[in-house]
């Protein structure tokens, strides 16, 4: 009677079979990843600019075939924010994702505990602020990688 019982503690508490990418890493207009770079990390990453990363829908074009996802990112000793929108597909495991105006690529995988991981692409990230242009590098600094657990939809940008 007991194994009767297993079957379905199984389906239960493994993700649905045949759930993509975006399924899995954005199952709702309300997911929401976010870094901040703490002063002991920062100690240690002396190259790293971003302090902290947000990553989550821009619900202007949830629904879409294509995910787009807002970004906004902060710099050390800098007080501004700085926001991009990039627009993903499945690539794999995980999702190739091109920022808008070819301002530079990454690809977006699962990490432990529910966290997503950002590799940059060889032409880093460009953002915009209200100071101007600012640009990730993807081939130098500390810059390249970032993981950042879920967080409650209202820290998004």
């Amino acid at each position: 009677m007991r194994l009767a019982f297993v079957p379905l503690l199984i389906c239960l508490t493994t993700p649905a079979l045949g759930q993509t990418p975006r399924e899995a890493l954005f199952p709702s207009d309300v997911a929401c990843y976010l870094r901040y770079y703490n002063k002991e990390h920062m100690a240690k990453h002396p190259n790293q600019r971003v302090q902290e990363i947000q990553v989550g829908p821009d619900y202007d074009q949830w629904g879409d075939d294509v995910l787009a996802l807002r970004i906004r990112v902060s710099l050390v000793n800098n007080f501004d924010n700085y926001f991009a929108v990039a627009y993903c597909d499945p690539a794999g495991a995980g999702l190739a994702c091109a920022m808008e105006g070819d301002a530079g690529s990454f690809q977006l995988t699962t990490a432990r505990d529910g966290a997503i991981k950002i590799d940059l692409g060889p032409d880093g990230m460009s953002f915009e602020g209200e100071s101007g242009y600012m640009t990730i590098e993807g081939s130098k600094g500390d810059d390249r990688s970032f993981v950042m657990p879920p967080v409650p939809a209202d820290s998004c940008p």
